[in-house]
């Protein structure tokens, strides 16, 4: 019979991923899906094993949609599987609206999904429109509308949620300062929330906040080694929004999580000792008890952050 630790070794070694939630405890400040501090739970009805997590969303009621290689599964706010369902493409981006349905950007389209997985629409290279996209890097979805983050064309783009193209966000033309949207590396990620869209323009090291229709309201951060700077190269590489406003964002180089106001003052830093020095690409979602999911692309898992709202 395996002992804990062989059991352990083999579901490393095949390269899977646990999902199931450990409390470790108010000292420890996060909440553990699976990973490197804490043994793999042994298979049962209410545990995730698939590989290539690469993306994370939670719909209204909480519930966590966990996207990559197999496709699209769901859990329960308490961490229990619900569905899941494939995808012609790997998913690199993963968004939920209020209604319940799922948005999937792949590299190069978005298909709409309703909450059992029914494929609705597509649009993109090989879907139903003519739209052609570079490398699609982030989604988000509200209020019928759905903004995609393009990597290759430094921009990002919003259609209505029946794929009807509206306009564009973060452009070179429509930059006041004629600079537009600086790429070292295609980390472009994008949210949305009450009539205002995020974007991470990783180059000039700041998060950047328009309207709907594509205009500037402001921008914050700068390159720095402080706890509220952005360092290295391209930083943020993911973001997210909160349902109270607060901006969640993610760092590689240094691998943190940080927590910042709208106006972008830093509240909270989660991850320090927690994520390996190579992880990189940290999507990013929030529940509405302000609950961080943040993915490890590295030990592969879902690594949830307490109290992002207090």
């Amino acid at each position: 019979m395996r002992n804990e630790a062989d059991n352990h070794k083999m579901l490393l070694g095949q390269g899977l991923v646990a999902l199931a939630i450990l409390v470790l405890g108010a000292a420890a400040g996060y909440l553990l899906l699976a990973g490197p501090k804490a043994e793999p739970p042994a298979p049962k009805e209410d545990v995730l094993a698939a590989p290539g997590i690469t993306s994370v969303a939670v719909d209204a009621a909480d519930n966590v949609y966990v996207g990559g290689g197999f496709g699209v599964k769901v859990f329960g706010p308490d961490g229990k599987a619900m569905r899941e369902w494939t995808t012609a493409a790997p998913v690199a981006a993963l968004a939920v609206d209020e209604k319940g349905q799922v948005y999937v950007a792949s590299r190069q389209k978005v298909e709409k999904f309703d909450a059992n997985g029914k494929s609705l629409l597509r649009w993109g290279k090989g879907g139903c429109e003519t739209e052609d996209f570079g490398l699609l890097t982030g989604i988000a979805a509200c209020d019928g509308n759905v903004f995609v983050a393009d990597s290759e064309e430094r921009v990002v783009y919003r259609f209505r949620d029946d794929g009807r193209f509206l306009n564009d966000i973060g452009g070179k033309d429509r930059d006041p300062e004629g600079v537009g949207i600086i790429l070292p590396s295609p980390y472009l990620d994008c949210a949305a929330k009450d009539g205002i869209v995020v974007l991470n323009n990783t180059g000039r090291k700041r998060v950047e906040v328009y309207d709907f229709e594509g205009k500037r309201l402001k921008v914050w951060g700068k390159t720095g080694p402080g706890g509220d700077d952005f360092p290295g190269c391209c930083n943020p590489t993911n973001l997210a929004l909160a349902r109270d406003g607060r901006v969640v964002t993610a760092d590689k180089g240094l691998p943190l999580v940080k927590v910042f106001d709208a106006d972008g003052k830093l509240l909270k830093t989660f991850g320090e000792g927690v994520f390996a020095k190579e992880c990189r690409g940290i999507d990013l979602a929030v529940d509405s008890r302000g609950r961080i999911c943040a993915v490890d692309p590295v030990v592969g898992c879902v690594r949830v952050f307490e109290g992002a709202n207090e």
